[in-house]
């Protein structure tokens, strides 16, 4: 079972609207996927790639979260880009998923190691 700040930053995750597609891209779905599973087994593989996925980009999570986010284009960067006016809608969606991609890029080791003492292994 996730501890709390894992599980609230997973379901924060779940409600990203226009930055959608860096849900899809490691190191993020790799996050994603070590939230949703159910063994032990499961759990530490789920880790292991999300870790090795970092170390492969440098080890640093925050530039590698800078990246799959920058790399993204959406409606909000595209029309951002076109020098054109971004809807409210879309500019307030925008802003909330920046704050959890922030969140995100903010986890430590001490925030895996919570939840990971309670595998029985």
């Amino acid at each position: 079972m996730l501890n709390e700040k894992l599980k609230k930053l997973y379901l924060n995750l779940c409600s990203v609207s226009v930055f959608r597609f860096a849900l899809m891209r490691p190191p993020v779905s790799d996050f994603m996927d070590y939230c949703t599973v159910n063994t032990s087994e499961e759990k530490l593989q789920a880790y292991s790639k999300f870790v090795a996925r970092i170390y492969d980009e440098g080890g640093n999570l925050t530039d590698f979260m800078k990246k799959v986010v920058c790399e993204d284009e959406n409606a909000y960067v595209k029309a951002l880009a076109r020098g054109l006016s971004v809807p409210n809608c879309i500019f307030n969606s925008a802003q909330n998923d920046l704050a959890v991609f922030s969140e995100c890029a903010g986890l430590g080791v001490e925030d895996f190691a919570l939840d990971l003492a309670d595998l029985s292994i």
